[in-house]
C-alpha cells in the first residue's frame, strides 16, 4: 500500500476523532454524565451549597444514575467499538487496507552489556574452577562460561523458562547437572521442577516433579554415588527420585501453607562422606535431621533461638562431623550463628553477629581446606575465621544481597558469588571480589525510558542504579534510580527527569 494512502487513512481518523465534539447529542450526555458525578443535585436535595464540609463530602457519595435513553446510547457505542469513533465510509474504507503488522522487525541488543541481572544461583565444574554455570532468576535463564567468564553461552529459551532459581553440577560427573526451573511468585511459567543435562548443558529434558503442591524449587542435590538420585526441595518440602526423574515421592512436607515467597525458601545439604544423611531448614520447619535417606527425620534446633528463623546450612568438606546454619532475625540487622560437632545432632550457638540479610539474601559457605573458616554472604558479606564467632569484612566486598557462595571443588582459593549484581568471583578465598559475569545478554530493569530528540535510552538497570546508552553503546553511570525504582524524562525538558525510589527498610 503506498504511503499516501496510509496518511490520507490516518487523517481521516483524526479527524472523525475530532468531529465528536460535534455530535450534539453525546457531547450533552457526557457533560451531564459529569456533572452527575461531581456536583449534581437531586431536585429534592436541601443542602446548602455554601456548606463546605457537607457539600465535599457528599459530593464523593453522588452517583449518576443511567437512564434508559443513555443505556440505549452506550449499547450503540460499545457495539461500534466505543464513544471515540465513528468513521464514514470512506474512512471505514481506508481504514480496512491497512496492512496486518506480523512481526515486529529486526531486533539488535544495544546494551548495557556489562550490567546483568540479578543470579539467583551459581555453580562449578568439579574438575574445572573455570567451567562455571549461572541461574539468573528473574527471566535470565541459565548460562555458561567453560573460559573463565571470557565468554557465556546460554543454555534455555529464555521465553519458557523465565525463573530459574537453582543449578547444581554432579560432584563427580562434570557433564551432569540439573537446574531448577519455573516460579508462581517471580515469573509465571508453565513448567515447574527440574531440567536434567548429561551433556554439559547443551541438551535438557524436563524431569518434573509434577504436582499441585509445589511452585518454586530453590535446591537440587545429587547423590554422588549415582547421577539418577536427585534429592529436590519446593517451598512445599522435599522431593526424592531414584530413577531421574521417572518417578518422584515428597519425603518431607513442611508444616504451615508457606505461600511461593522468599521467606519460605528452604535449604538442603549432605553430608560430604554420607549420602544418607541429610538436614532441611525452613521458616516453618526449623531444622531436622534424616540418617537415613529422608526416610525419616528428627527435629535437632532445640538448643537454637526459636523466635527467629532458621535460613541456611553449610557442612565442612573438610571435617564431616561439623555443619553450620545461620538464623535470620526480624530486624534484618543480626544473626544467630549455630555450630554443630556431630554432624548435625546437637547444635550450640556460636555467636551473635551484627550483619545485614534476611532469608532472600542469605548464603554461607565453608573453606574446603580449613573447617573453622566460613565465607558469609548476606545483604552484607564477610569472613568468619573462627566458626562464626566473629568475622571481618573483605578487603574488596562483591556487590551485596548474595543469593549463593560456593567454593570451587578442584581449586578452594577461588569464590564464586551469585547476588543482586550477577556473578562475582574471588581468586583469594573471598578477600577481593570482582564482577565475573561480563557478557551474559540479560538484566533486569526497573525503569526505561527514551528522548526523542537526541535518540538516547535511560535504563535502571537492576541493582546497578542508572545508565544512558546512546548509539555508540557508550554508558554513563549515575546515583539514581535503582532497585525497584522508575523513572520519567519531563516531556516539556529532557533535561530533568522524574524518579521514584524504594522506601527504605
Amino acid at each position: 500500500m503506498h504511503h499516501g494512502r496510509v496518511l490520507a487513512a490516518l487523517a481521516s481518523l483524526w479527524l472523525a476523532s475530532l468531529s465528536i465534539n460535534c455530535v450534539p447529542k453525546k457531547s450533552a450526555r457526557l457533560s451531564a454524565i459529569s456533572r452527575g458525578a461531581h456536583d449534581t443535585a437531586s431536585p429534592g436535595d436541601t443542602r446548602r451549597e455554601n456548606d463546605t464540609s457537607a457539600s465535599s463530602e457528599n459530593s464523593r457519595a453522588t452517583r449518576h444514575v443511567e437512564t434508559d435513553d443513555e443505556k440505549d446510547e452506550r449499547q450503540e457505542e460499545t457495539e461500534i467499538g466505543g464513544p471515540h469513533l465513528q468513521l464514514d465510509a470512506s474512512s471505514a474504507q481506508a481504514l480496512s487496507t491497512l496492512p496486518v503488522v506480523t512481526s515486529l522487525g529486526d531486533w539488535r541488543p544495544l546494551g548495557p552489556f556489562d550490567y546483568s541481572g540479578k543470579a539467583f544461583d551459581v555453580a562449578v565444574s568439579p574438575v574445572d574452577p573455570n567451567t562455571v554455570y549461572g541461574a539468573f532468576g528473574k527471566g535470565g535463564g541459565l548460562w555458561k562460561t567453560a573460559n573463565g567468564g571470557k565468554t557465556w553461552l546460554q543454555l534455555n529459551d529464555r521465553s519458557d523458562l523465565a525463573a530459574t532459581s537453582c543449578v547444581t553440577v554432579h560432584p563427580r560427573l562434570p557433564d551432569v547437572l540439573v537446574a531448577c526451573v519455573g516460579s508462581q511468585y517471580e515469573v509465571p511459567t508453565p513448567r515447574r521442577g527440574l531440567l536434567y543435562s548429561s551433556n554439559g548443558g547443551r541438551h535438557w529434558d524436563y524431569i518434573g516433579p509434577v504436582d499441585s503442591l509445589s511452585s518454586s524449587f530453590y535446591r537440587a542435590i545429587f547423590d554422588p554415588r549415582n547421577a539418577d538420585t536427585i534429592y529436590a526441595a519446593s517451598e512445599k518440602g522435599v522431593y526424592l527420585t531414584q530413577d531421574r526423574g521417572m518417578h518422584w515421592t515428597l519425603i518431607l512436607q513442611f508444616p504451615g501453607s508457606n505461600p511461593d515467597g522468599y521467606d519460605q525458601m528452604p535449604d538442603l545439604v549432605m553430608k560430604p562422606d554420607d549420602p544418607a544423611t541429610l538436614i532441611a531448614t525452613q521458616k516453618n520447619l526449623g531444622v531436622v535431621r534424616s540418617s537415613d535417606g529422608g526416610i525419616t527425620w528428627q527435629k535437632v534446633d532445640q538448643a537454637m533461638d526459636q523466635s527467629s528463623a532458621p535460613s541456611v546450612l553449610a557442612w565442612a568438606p573438610s571435617d564431616p562431623t561439623i555443619v553450620y546454619c545461620e538464623h535470620s532475625t526480624s530486624d534484618g540487622l543480626h544473626e544467630f550463628t549455630y555450630a554443630s560437632s556431630d554432624a548435625g545432632l546437637t547444635w550450640k550457638q556460636a555467636g551473635y553477629l551484627q550483619i545485614r540479610g534476611l532469608r532472600y539474601d542469605m548464603a554461607l559457605a565453608i573453606d574446603p581446606t580449613d573447617a573453622s573458616r566460613a565465607v558469609i554472604a548476606n545483604a552484607d558479606s564477610g569472613i568468619s575465621p573462627d566458626g562464626l564467632r566473629s568475622y571481618h569484612s573483605p578487603r574488596i566486598a562483591a556487590h551485596p544481597d548474595h543469593l549463593r557462595v560456593v567454593f570451587a571443588p578442584s581449586d578452594p582459593s577461588i569464590v564464586y558469588s551469585a547476588n543482586d549484581g550477577g556473578i562475582w568471583r574471588s581468586s583469594d578465598k573471598g578477600e577481593t571480589w570482582f564482577r565475573f559475569d561480563n557478557g551474559v545478554n540479560t538484566n533486569l530493569s526497573f525503569g526505561f525510558d527514551v528522548n526523542t530528540a537526541s535518540g538516547k535510552s535511560y535504563l535502571s538497570s537492576g541493582d546497578y542504579i542508572f545508565d544512558f546508552n546512546d548509539a555508540a553503546r557508550s554508558a554513563s553511570f549515575s546515583h539514581i534510580g535503582s532497585e525497584w525504582s522508575k523513572f520519567f524524562l519531563d516531556p516539556n525538558d529532557p533535561r530533568s527527569i522524574w524518579v521514584t525510589v524504594q522506601p527504605p527498610t
